[in-house]
């Protein structure tokens, strides 16, 4: 069974960032803020965009949204000793 954190890293590999909507809908993760500070201190490079929209009400809402950083993305392309230029460490 792979943890709340394993889920939301491979929804944003796989869809490129996601909000607390879909990880609510698509994961089941209630709380994903909290997911995201824990991802961060265990050494992932997340950013947050605070988007503007509108709700089915047409009320102005804000919201965040998480992508990964580049050198996340180098990373997990293969490299699976956490160097992002495919360097073991010396």
């Amino acid at each position: 069974m792979s943890t709340q954190c394993d889920r939301i890293i491979d929804y944003i590999t796989q869809n490129g960032s996601i909000t607390a909507l879909e990880a609510m809908e698509s994961l089941g993760v209630m709380r994903l803020a909290s997911r995201i500070n824990d991802l961060k201190r265990s050494g992932f490079s997340i950013a947050s965009e605070t988007v503007k929209s509108k709700n089915r009400f047409g009320e102005t809402v804000y919201f965040a949204k998480y992508t990964m950083k580049e050198e996340n993305k180098d990373a997990q392309q293969g490299n699976t000793d956490g160097q992002a230029d495919g360097k073991a460490g010396a």
